[in-house]
């Protein structure tokens, strides 16, 4: 299986630079959620939801880490097929989730 990559190769960027972009664009990515994770809370539960979000960042960071290391070790999968399974593993949850809410079609 093929994978593009979204620098091709010929770009004109370093390791380094790439790096950074990946950075740069994940925190494009993040910060519009942490901002809405800051302001819809009620005043008196803010401390407890910003704390709630930064405890299941880190067990999905550990979890993400746990299976990308089941896959590539147990199952000897490539570090292309790990990126697809968990690309469209975060798809469907994020799906799941929307779809289950009520919140995956905008009715106003």
């Amino acid at each position: 299986m093929s994978v593009v990559p979204l620098l091709p190769e010929t770009a004109p960027f370093s390791p380094e630079q790439r790096a950074w972009l990946n950075g740069f664009f994940a925190g494009l990515f993040i910060v519009p959620i942490a901002a809405v994770l800051q302001h819809r809370p009620a005043p008196e539960d803010k401390g407890a939801v910003q704390g709630a979000a930064n405890v299941l960042s880190f067990v999905g960071i550990l979890g993400a880490s746990a299976v990308q290391w089941v896959a590539l070790q147990g199952l000897a999968c490539t570090p292309g097929q790990v990126f697809w399974f968990c690309g469209i593993a975060a798809l469907a949850t994020g799906a799941y989730s929307a779809i289950t809410r009520g919140r995956f079609i905008v009715a106003e």
